[in-house]
Formats: C-alpha cells, structure tokens, sequence
C-alpha cells in the first residue's frame, strides 16, 4: 500500500504533518520558521534524488512569507527572502524540462513574485492589475493564468502579461487545466457559484 504523508498549514504560522501510522502533530525541526504569520497557499511536487522521489513544497502567507520543505535536505530550509511584505494567497510550480523552472506567488494589491531556477525571487512590474490576486496555475500548451477580486484573470505566454475577459465581477478562487479529447479545457471556480470554462483546440 502506498504511504501518503498530509500537510495542513494555517493562521499564525500553524503547521501539522499527518504521516502514516501516526496521529496529527505540529511541525517540528523548521529552521527559522518562528514566525506567526497566516499561512494562505501551499504546493509542492515531487522531484528524483539518486533514483528516490523526493517531496518539493512551498508554503506563502501574509507580510511576504515564503518557507521551502526539500525532503531531500530532511528539513525545512531558511525562509525565502521574497522582498514583499504583501499578503500571499496562492503558489504554482512551472515544470521544466529539467524539473521546476520557475515558481510564482501571488497575493494582494495585484502582487506576482517569480522565482527563477537561481532562487532568486523578483517582482512583476509593473503589475498588470492592483486587484487582490487569489490563485495561480500552469496549463501547459496556455501559459500561467492568475486569478482574483472582480473577475481577474491574467495570462502570461512569452509576450508577457495581459488582461483576459472574465465577464463576470465576482472573486475568481482558482484554477485548473483540464485536458479533453481534441481540446484544452480550462476551468475557473470562484465566489457565488462561479464556475468559467474556456475550450481551445
């Protein structure tokens, strides 16, 4: 039977692992990891080290927080420097070719944070909207979609940012790609009910 390990994290810097075999309790071993602020988004991937796969995860929340879990490394390493003291509601992992080539946070005020395979992290300027930004996802053959407050959704291919039409102003959660038969499916979810789906060849 596959072992599944769950992580939770939430307000004022809360964090619980739940392993096999074991009963949920708060994290321990973070390096640095003292602080109190809202943990908003988490995601992770797994990447291959001498043949074993490894779990990869990034945990973002209020006043610019960025921490890393490399399972390689068998801890949490030293939080990220992200230069924003924005609010950071959500993750995404671009694959590469290589494994992860960038990642991106999104948050308050419009903020898109990228982290390139240097680990150095910079922001989007200038920002494409000042809207609350909410959710961010990759969709492979579409480039990066970024959703939020009074129906924003912004997509990124290599000629940069633009605004997408929504028709809607009600808060966009989330996203996802969702592949059809002869088509890319793209679905959005947010406040009231909504639910957006955009069908490309």
């Amino acid at each position: 039977m596959r072992q599944i390990t769950v992580f939770a994290f939430g307000d004022q810097g809360l964090a619980y692992v739940f392993s096999p075999g074991s009963t949920p309790t708060t994290f321990v071993g973070f390096i640095n990891f003292t602080s109190t602020a809202d943990l908003r988004g988490v995601t992770g991937t797994t990447q291959t080290v001498n043949g074993v796969s490894k779990i990869l995860l990034w945990v973002v929340g209020s006043g610019g927080f960025i921490a890393r879990f490399d399972e390689a490394a068998g801890r949490w390493l030293t939080l990220e420097t992200s230069n924003s003291t924005a609010q950071l509601n959500a993750f995404a992992i671009v694959p590469g070719i290589f494994g992860v080539s960038e990642v991106i946070a999104v948050g308050n005020a419009g903020t898109i944070l990228s982290r390139n395979r240097a680990g150095q992290w910079s922001e989007v300027l200038p920002k494409p909207t000042t809207n609350d930004l909410h959710g961010v996802f990759f969709a492979s053959g579409k480039g990066v979609y970024v959703v939020g407050a009074n129906g924003t959704i912004l997509r990124r291919t290599s000629a940069g940012w633009t605004q997408q039409n929504s028709n809607v102003s009600v808060t966009l959660r989330g996203g996802v790609r969702r592949l059809g038969q002869a088509t890319i499916q793209l679905l959005v979810v947010g406040d009231q009910g909504t639910l957006l789906m955009d069908e490309t060849q």
